[in-house]
């Protein structure tokens, strides 16, 4: 996602005290400055009813110009990037709100067997998903081999209740969001993908050769609801790669680690 300047001088919320200045990238979301207070709100046009659920896109107090201040500072810093909003839809160049600068916590980054890991997440206000996240993959210039193949991942989701207990979910499947991208070591991947039924008709004839594409591989998905938001959840796993590719695999496969990163509602929504 990337917010998109549409500001309105005519359109308002529910209220007539609410103004419209900014909606995000496809139009979504849209952020309004509460006149009576001078709160900042962000609705989500899907899943909110207009008039209805909102949250609050800064710390009470702070004000338009506060809220606009600390996303140009994360424009500025590398906070954010600028690239596809949506994974190989080309029309969806933006700033890309996955947090990309690493802090270890916000956005983590490890390196194993060759495997660069770098992951964060993104709160959704009034969404039936909770958060999105993004993990970026890629196979560095000093890797022992020269391709490999991601077949399985292997997630666990920590979502911490109200009364603070973890609540521990894992995830376990072939591939990612349908795909099961060959990485080319250097960068660049070619972008493998599941045409049918796996557990029918087996690996060989159910996912097809894609084509080669240049840069970082993006994976983004959805986490689902955290029972408190405000908590500190996290999301974790691991992913199994094959050596060269999973049908041609000259050595077993080789574990990388995604490092934990937090679900957490931000101070600042964007």
């Amino acid at each position: 996602s990337g917010v998109k300047d549409h500001s309105s001088s005519g359109s308002s919320s529910s209220s007539s005290q609410s103004v419209t200045f900014a909606w995000s990238f496809r139009e979504d979301r849209r952020f309004v400055v509460n006149a009576k207070d001078d709160a900042i709100l962000v609705y989500d046009a899907l899943h909110a009813v207009e008039g209805g659920v909102a949250e609050r896109a800064a710390p009470e107090g702070a004000s338009f110009g506060d809220w606009f201040a600390e996303y140009a500072r994360r424009v500025a810093t590398g906070y954010y990037d600028f690239g596809l909003a949506v994974p190989d839809d080309a029309d969806t160049e933006s700033i890309v709100l996955f947090r990309n600068e690493v802090d270890g916590v916000e956005c983590s980054y490890e390196k194993t067997n060759g495997v660069e890991c770098r992951a964060s997440a993104l709160y959704l206000p009034v969404h039936p998903h909770g958060f999105a996240y993004s993990i970026r993959l890629n196979l560095a210039a000093d890797a022992p081999v020269e391709h490999c193949q991601l077949k399985t991942r292997r997630w666990l989701i920590t979502n911490v209740d109200a009364a603070g207990r973890d609540r521990q979910k894992k995830v376990i499947g072939d591939g990612v969001v349908g795909k099961f991208p060959k990485l080319k070591r250097g960068g660049g991947w070619r972008d493998d993908f599941q045409a049918d039924d796996i557990g029918a008709l087996g690996f060989a004839r159910a996912v097809r050769k894609g084509i080669d594409r240049q840069g970082v591989f993006i994976y983004q998905s959805f986490s689902g609801l955290m029972a408190n938001a405000d908590a500190m959840n996290t999301f974790e796993g691991e992913i199994d790669f094959y050596p060269n590719e999973f049908l041609e695999a000259d050595a077993p496969p080789f574990q990388v680690k995604v490092p934990p990163f937090l679900l957490k509602r931000p101070d600042f929504i964007f």
